[in-house]
């Protein structure tokens, strides 16, 4: 059994390019049919909410296309719904768009009933594991959200003995914003995780190639990046296979303006010293992506429809009130980390 473990699949407008620039939509996996061929089964997060007649009010701008879908081979494919972007629109909408994922036959996991998946081929058997540690905006969560330790317990339990499987793979939604580094919330589960009879952790969220660590003698392979979005950065697609042992490798890979994929290289699973970062870097690479953001706003700003001038005043209420927020809280802790960096 072969598996791949891509990061977030951002089908929408993660940047806000005017909808003028998204009507010509491209298989985004033109370059790469033939990379995919050789797995059994690719497990991606759907970071985005798809098209439905529930949000036709929502700007084209904002909104994930469906038919980024019928590019990939639905049979192999398999999506994580345990994100913060999932229920941007509600419970109404999410529920829409785990019928039309249906529909089109595509397995998904990370729903607060079932947040597990069970892979077989052949003899192997081998269960993936996914929820979120990212808040969103909505109480009502239908999807797997930090789950309790006694909880996870339980379920690593009952898959290992009633089950009987003999592999577990976490695939979490978790991480900074643009950050390299790890944050220590991220460590805290990982050293948790790594405890129970769970063989290897990975996710994303922080659009970012995050560094990889053993801990606990375990494989935890931090973030994977974007593969699909117009952020344009490299992601890291993980390749597990199954054997008496679960052998690791790499894959690099990079996104263009119009979110066409291309292959970079295949590189070695190495693992690192753990570096986790300040509050104030967490604080400053998530600016610097908000920033990059509006950039792009304020430059095609005269090309947006009204429906996206709607949205943008919401959100730009609150991008405003939590930078203002943020550096306040962040002040002393700023002053903090400064010292001890110089005295490096």
């Amino acid at each position: 059994m072969k598996i791949a473990f891509i990061g977030d699949l951002m089908f929408g407008n993660a940047n806000f390019r005017p909808v003028s620039e998204q009507k010509n939509i491209i298989n985004p996996l033109i370059n790469i049919k033939k990379k995919f061929e050789k797995f059994d089964f690719i497990i991606g997060n759907l970071e985005c909410v798809l098209k439905t007649n529930s949000v036709l009010k929502v700007s084209n701008s904002i909104l994930s296309p469906i038919k980024y879908l019928d590019y990939f081979n639905k049979k192999k494919l398999i999506l994580a719904l345990a994100n913060n972007h999932t229920m941007d629109f509600g419970l109404k909408v999410f529920n829409e768009n785990k019928k039309i994922l249906q529909r089109k036959k595509i397995k998904f996991f990370g729903l607060t009933k079932k947040n597990y998946i069970v892979l077989k081929k052949n003899s192997k058997r081998l269960a993936v594991i996914n929820f979120s540690i990212i808040e969103d905006s909505k109480t009502n969560k239908a999807y797997s959200y930090k789950i309790k330790k006694k909880k996870m317990i339980k379920l690593v339990d009952y898959l290992k003995k009633k089950k009987k499987i003999k592999y577990i793979i976490c695939y979490i939604h978790w991480g900074s914003e643009n950050s390299k580094k790890i944050n220590i919330e991220q460590n805290k589960i990982a050293e948790f995780l790594t405890k129970l009879d769970i063989d290897l952790l990975t996710g994303c969220h922080s659009h970012t190639i995050q560094n990889s660590h053993l801990i606990n003698n375990k494989p935890v392979i931090f973030g994977l990046g974007d593969f699909i979005s117009n952020y344009q950065n490299e992601s890291k697609l993980l390749s597990v296979t199954i054997k008496d042992k679960l052998l690791l490798k790499g894959e690099i890979y990079k996104t263009n303006k119009k979110k066409v994929i291309k292959y970079i290289k295949n590189i070695k699973i190495t693992f690192s010293k753990i570096k986790i970062s300040s509050k104030y870097e967490i604080f400053l690479w998530r600016n610097v992506l908000r920033i990059k953001i509006l950039k792009t706003i304020f430059i095609n700003f005269y090309k947006y429809d009204r429906k996206f001038y709607k949205f943008l005043l919401s959100r730009f209420k609150y991008f405003f009130q939590n930078f203002c927020f943020e550096l306040q809280d962040h002040k002393y802790e700023y002053k903090k980390w400064n010292t001890k960096k110089q005295n490096i």
